[in-house]
């Protein structure tokens, strides 16, 4: 693989994520490079929940929530992991639980505890060993008067004690922009720092650049550095990437991107990766991604520059329902010449729409064969993310009444449809609880372009409000519904 290609993979694995982007996991730190930056992360470490942060404040007064979900894998049989909540949807507890001679046997539980707006503060671990459970780490968040995670401390328990593993500190800008990520690890008892990032941000609160330096020989040393310039309407345009080598920065590539929309609706976006080499840019590898007219992701490209040529990598085909739901997701491998099945996901739904079911299988002498490298990802309406890992897993759901607290947002599932957009489109939301909306639309520039309602009182419901785009020229826009120091945001097109 060329240079340029893995110092890419590594500088944006780096950057792709500042909050609770360092996870440790039995005992091992989770690696920051396993996401790399355009090929599809399928194969990672044990099975997490990721716990419902901040952002995700979307409360259903009637609701469905996960109650356990089975998993099957060659190499661990069946585990279980069973979930128990409070009233607010916050998961409060999980027992993992293996199937061992006919019986199901406790393996871990995980307990978590929240704030008042919640966000996770603590999350517990512990093992089940000869009978008694069994501390084995802890992760406990700190947070600013802004709801900012500004600190993250993990812990492992050794020798009868609670012993420091890794922390990280964030800064931020008024806006709630980040400025600086901290990671530190203990080595011996002793404070490390291992890295930081560091981030700017332009007029428009856009990603300007980030600097990425690295603890050497006991000095926080410049390493990588990346700088984005963006178009009229806001989208990244080229991104170029620099290493430090012998005190100054050496230009190492660049990333030009693209967007088209056809007479379907459909937007593709283009990566254009290069190289720099000789003084001058040349071609690495591109990626092409394809979004149908509701702005649901269902075609992915990959592409090398070998020889001269552009060689077919991977290409992923997604189907979809009427609903825009994943029913199958097929990876075909493209370096023979020709495209050949490699992976593929089979999705399952139940008549309220919750996936109830998942397999991952790879193509092996002809024929589609279970394999346990599938990582299944799970959300629920409230948000909550879960992974887990082998060749298939079923869900049980279970339906729940939540209480909505004054402090937490009213509404949940703003959209609007079509998207992308030529005429009028409809914008849609929940609203759960009576209260004082705004409604407005900005462009990419945060410059306000409309404004639908303003300061109004609205009765809960279901909203659907027509509305003409071709007041507005071409370009990305957002929604936002604001309820006090409550706000949903919502991304969409408009093409003509």
């Amino acid at each position: 693989m060329k240079a340029f290609y893995v110092f890419l993979a590594f500088f944006l694995a780096f950057t792709i994520s500042f909050s609770n982007d360092f996870h440790h996991q039995k005992g091992k730190e989770k690696d920051a490079f396993n996401n790399t930056f355009y090929r599809h992360d399928l194969n990672e470490h044990s099975p997490r929940v990721e716990i419902l942060k901040a952002e995700k404040d979307n409360l259903l007064a009637g609701t469905w929530l996960v109650d356990y979900v089975t998993v099957y894998s060659m190499a661990d049989s069946v585990t279980k992991y069973t979930y128990t909540y409070d009233s607010r949807g916050n998961i409060l507890n999980n027992l993992v639980e293996k199937f061992k001679s006919g019986q199901w046997v406790n393996d871990s539980r995980t307990t978590n505890t929240y704030n008042s707006t919640r966000k996770v503060l603590t999350a517990f671990w512990e093992n089940w060993l000869n009978g008694i459970w069994v501390n084995d780490f802890r992760e406990t968040y700190t947070y600013d008067d802004n709801g900012n995670q500004i600190g993250y401390l993990d812990e492992e328990f050794q020798n009868g004690q609670w012993v420091n593993y890794g922390r990280i500190t964030n800064t931020y800008d008024d806006n709630g922009n980040i400025l600086t990520y901290l990671y530190e690890r203990w080595q011996n008892g002793q404070r490390v720092l291992n890295w930081q990032l560091s981030y700017s941000f332009d007029a428009n609160n856009k990603e300007k650049s980030i600097l990425q330096e690295k603890l050497i020989n006991g000095q926080l040393t410049k390493v990588n550095r990346s700088n984005t310039v963006y178009d009229q309407t806001g989208n990244a345009d080229t991104s170029i990437y620099e290493t430090w080598k012998n005190g100054q920065w050496v230009v190492s590539g660049r990333t030009t991107h693209t967007m088209t929309v056809n007479e379907k609706n459909e937007t593709y976006t283009t990566s254009f990766y290069e190289s720099f080499f000789n003084n001058q840019y040349v071609n690495s590898a591109r990626i092409t991604k394809a979004y149908d007219k509701h702005g649901v992701y269902f075609y992915y490209l990959d592409e090398e520059w070998e020889n001269g040529n552009w060689v077919n990598v991977e290409r992923i085909i997604i189907t979809l329902d009427s609903k825009g739901k994943e029913l199958s997701l097929l990876s075909e491998d493209g370096s023979s010449g020709n495209w050949v099945n490699w992976y593929r996901y089979i999705y399952t739904y139940d008549a309220n729409g919750n996936n109830i079911a998942q397999s991952y299988e790879e193509w092996v002498s002809d024929q589609w064969v279970f394999k346990d490298n599938g990582r299944f990802n799970l959300k629920d309406p409230q948000g909550n993310k879960f992974y887990y890992y082998g060749y298939k897993m079923e869900v049980s759901w279970k339906s729940a009444i939540l209480n909505v607290q004054d402090n937490e947002i009213p509404f949940f599932s703003l959209n609007c449809f079509p998207n992308p957009a030529s005429g009028i489109t409809k914008i849609n939301f929940n609203l759960m609880q009576p209260g004082t909306l705004s409604l407005t639309i900005t462009n990419s520039l945060c410059i306000e372009d409309a404004k639908i309602f303003d300061n109004q009182f609205q009765e809960p419901g279901i909203y659907s409000i027509d509305f003409d785009t071709n007041n507005l020229t071409p370009g990305i826009y957002f929604l936002k519904l604001k309820s006090g120091n409550s706000m949903e945001t919502k991304k969409f097109v408009i093409v003509r």
